[in-house]
């Protein structure tokens, strides 16, 4: 299977760093599977409609990215759906239109996507810019890559 992993955020935003951050670390601490074949690694600041263009090879994709949905701060989640359209505010991701919004459009307009999109969220509270990652988050960095790992092993074995 052809896995893409996207690490989206801007770490000038603080927290929204976080996507960055944990894909840089996975791949430092994986570097043999990190270089396979299989598996793109894409770091984007805000992908808009241009990650439709990144993904559409892909078996599988790995996103990786900051939210804004109301747990604690450092909270990992991992999620087969990705967050409802309009869930996490632009003003704060800096995204301008979501990877949700993305894939909604996507699937609206009938544009390949990926047979499985798995979605790693860390929840973040400072968004402020030129702050780095808060340390609830920067300490959640840990449970990203392990979330990472997980789901590298089990669709590259799938």
């Amino acid at each position: 299977m052809n896995i893409t992993l996207v690490g989206i955020g801007q770490p000038l935003r603080g927290d929204d760093g976080v996507g960055p951050e944990a894909v840089r670390q996975w791949s430092h601490d994986q570097p043999r599977t990190a270089s396979a074949p299989n598996i793109k690694i894409i770091i984007i600041e805000t992908p808009g409609l241009d990650l439709l263009d990144l993904i559409q090879d892909s078996d599988v994709v790995i996103l990786v990215d900051a939210v804004d949905g109301g747990d604690p701060s450092g909270t990992v989640r991992v999620r087969t759906a990705l967050p409802e359209a309009g869930s996490t505010p632009a003003e704060k991701t800096a995204h301008g239109f979501g990877v949700a919004e993305t894939v909604a459009l996507a699937k609206k307009i009938g544009a390949r996507l990926p047979a499985h999109i798995i979605f790693i969220g860390v929840e973040g509270s400072s968004w402020k810019l030129g702050g780095g990652l808060s340390d609830p988050v920067r300490r959640a960095v840990p449970d990203a890559v392990r979330e990472i790992q997980n789901q590298i092993e089990r669709w590259s074995t799938g």
